[in-house]
């Protein structure tokens, strides 16, 4: 009894990519200080002690930083679909893809910006 088996070969070009970014951005305070306090007796007398010190007292902005991603690729494959009786049957492909990516990141300033309170 024959079997029935139809090849049907086909071609398929396929392009692909994915492009993403983020940007961030952001600020920070730092504050410090010495200071002593108290009361001492001196030849008969009470003397207050007090002395204060501002160590730090820093608003900085944080500098913004870009980064974006991009990648794509292309390929070629070559393939067949295999019918049994004209129902069903495998289907198979082979070929070739090439792809490439870039990533990018910049700072618009440089260093971060102190600014005293």
């Amino acid at each position: 009894m024959p079997i029935a088996i139809k090849i049907a070969p086909n071609m398929l070009v396929k392009m692909d990519g994915k492009v993403s970014g983020s940007i961030t951005t952001g600020f920070s305070y730092e504050y410090g200080c010495k200071f002593k306090g108290g009361i001492g007796y001196y030849n008969g007398d009470w003397k207050g002690i007090g002395s204060f010190e501002e160590t730090a007292n820093e608003f900085r902005i944080i500098p913004a930083r870009a980064e974006f991603e991009l990648s794509t690729g292309v390929g070629l494959y070559l393939g067949a679909d295999i019918m049994i009786y004209g129902v069903a049957g495998p289907e198979f492909a082979v070929g070739p893809r090439l792809g490439g990516k870039l990533e990018a990141a910049f700072k618009p300033f440089e260093a971060p910006e102190k600014h005293r309170l």
